[in-house]
């Protein structure tokens, strides 16, 4: 009898998440940071400032808001949000108060606490792109391959548990934050996992659902266990190849394959039990003529009669005689040069990423630093190539095989 494997290796998959799950939250248990480690400081600090200060209380809050707006389009949120909830806090405080003419040395205060606050964010911003890079890295890769539509959840949590670190050093905790990096990303890998196999297995897994509506356990017992196997491996190599996008890709394809063969020879299969001798004798013609219908397009002359084997057998000899148009020797030296002006401009666009600044917003294909609960793992130039391929294409046929196969199905019932 046929097995389900991908039934068992799905579960799997969310057992695996939710252990690693657990682990970040051992690792990060606790209360997390909720104070700026200066902020009594930068609050005292401001008082003195207001104090000296040429300015009018107006005008320096117009200048806090100024900074504000920059900020939040350089995502401070997201790098300091403590220092920016700060910020915010005191810019509505004086906000209240700036029609208040008894306040306005306390609106001068809080408008310089809010420039401090977010000056000071910046420069812990610096210290998260520099200490945090291999985990922000981490988070375009999910981005690439659509784990925040295709996850949400799961996506959230890989950044809240980020977030975690970064408010952290906001506390001044930078050496204890990034040590617990290394389970954050580990989380974040197992969620890129998740997202390829959702993407390139998800079609596969749907045709084994239609098959065994199909009853493909009667009517196609082997061919259904050669699909369950093939689901089980492409789930294992995108466990342990995961940064071979071309090659999950692959195995995405044909695992569609192998379950589209399952549910079709299924149907077929059922139609032959039931067929009476005419209906068997029609059948074997439309075959035959399918056969022909090839041989036609080869350029092959009609095949002789006989059985589907050797019909088989003699399309493959003839179709091995067709010639293929020549290449000339010109014209293979010109690909050559082809070929070599694009690897030496890769290369050379390679080297120039590797100068560039790290920006959460604006990855095109960062350097990857791939950390598991063990060791940091750094990825080959090869993986670092593919791994900027987002969302690999699927099989461009699988809406019309799923509408044919409706069709069939609907026609064998009837």
């Amino acid at each position: 009898m046929s097995y389900w494997p991908h039934r068992f290796i799905n579960i799997n998959i969310w057992q695996k998440s939710t252990a690693l799950a657990l682990v970040c939250s051992a690792i990060l248990s606790g209360c997390a940071n909720t104070k700026v480690a200066d902020a009594e400081n930068i609050h005292s600090q401001a008082i003195l400032a207001a104090a000296k200060s040429q300015q009018t209380p107006q005008q320096l809050l117009a200048e806090s808001r100024t900074l504000a707006d920059k900020a939040r389009i350089d995502n401070l949120g997201f790098f300091a949000p403590l220092h920016m909830q700060q910020a915010l806090d005191s810019l509505a405080h004086a906000d209240r108060l700036i029609n208040n003419a008894q306040q306005q040395t306390t609106v001068a205060k809080e408008a310089i606490a809010a420039k401090t606050f977010i000056e000071n964010g910046y420069k812990n911003k610096a210290l998260v792109e520099e200490h945090l890079k291999p985990a922000l890295q981490q988070i375009e890769v999910l981005k690439q391959v659509d784990a925040p539509n295709l996850l949400p959840g799961d996506y959230r949590s890989s950044i809240d548990d980020l977030t975690f670190i970064i408010k952290m050093f906001e506390g001044g905790q930078i050496t204890e934050g990034t040590n617990k990096q290394r389970s954050v990303i580990a989380g974040m890998i197992n969620l890129e996992i998740n997202a390829l196999k959702k993407t390139h297995l998800s079609d596969a897994l749907a045709f084994r659902e239609k098959a065994d509506d199909a009853d493909a356990e009667e009517f196609a017992e082997v061919t259904l266990e050669a699909a369950d196997k093939k689901i089980a491996e492409a789930q294992r190599y995108i466990e342990t190849n995961y940064r071979d996008r071309l090659g999950v890709a692959r195995q995405g394809r044909e695992a569609l394959q192998q379950t589209k063969q399952a549910y079709f020879v299924a149907l077929d299969a059922q139609k032959l039990v039931k067929m009476d001798a005419a209906a068997a004798e029609q059948h074997v013609l439309r075959i035959v003529g399918a056969l022909q219908k090839v041989a036609a397009i080869m350029d092959i002359n009609e095949l002789e009669a006989n059985t589907f084997d050797m019909m088989a057998d003699e399309l493959r000899t003839k179709a091995g005689d067709v010639k293929q148009p020549k290449v000339s020797v010109s014209a293979l030296g010109e690909a050559s040069a082809i070929e070599s002006e694009q690897i030496e401009a890769i290369a050379i666009e390679s080297f120039d990423m590797e100068t560039e600044s790290v920006e959460v917003t604006d990855l095109a294909e960062p350097e990857i630093t791939a950390v598991n609960e063990e060791q940091v793992i750094a990825p080959t130039e090869e993986s670092a190539t593919t791994s900027s391929i987002e969302n690999p294409s699927q099989d461009e046929s699988t809406d019309s095989d799923l509408l044919e196969a409706e069709k069939q199905e609907a026609t064998l019932q009837n």
